[in-house]
């Protein structure tokens, strides 16, 4: 078994708060890797116009095996993100396109 990582925005890039989404994740998590635990903290990325973005997100992780590619893009859509970060259960940090516009 390995920790895996999910990091979703609180508010998406309208500045609309998207918690919803986030109780659909930690449902979807629950049901499939029995648990997880999830923080709160403060990401920072380079954005190509407006230079250095700071917000609020959320980190979920979980224990198991597999990939949690899908449900990352998949949440990341659903946010309207452009990319999500997430750390596979192989213990490899990815950055993946969204396209969630």
């Amino acid at each position: 078994m390995q920790e895996a990582k999910i990091i979703l925005p609180v508010l998406d890039n309208n500045g609309r708060d998207i918690m919803h989404l986030h109780a659909d994740l930690r449902g979807d998590l629950r049901r499939r890797y029995g648990g997880l635990t999830a923080m709160r903290g403060e990401g920072m990325y380079i954005h190509r116009i407006k230079g250095t973005m700071k917000e609020d997100v959320i980190i979920y992780t979980a224990a198991g095996e597999g990939s949690l590619r899908d449900l990352a893009i998949f949440y990341g859509k659903r946010a309207g993100q452009d990319s999500v970060y997430f750390v596979d259960f192989d213990g490899i940090a990815r950055i993946e396109a969204c396209d969630g516009k």
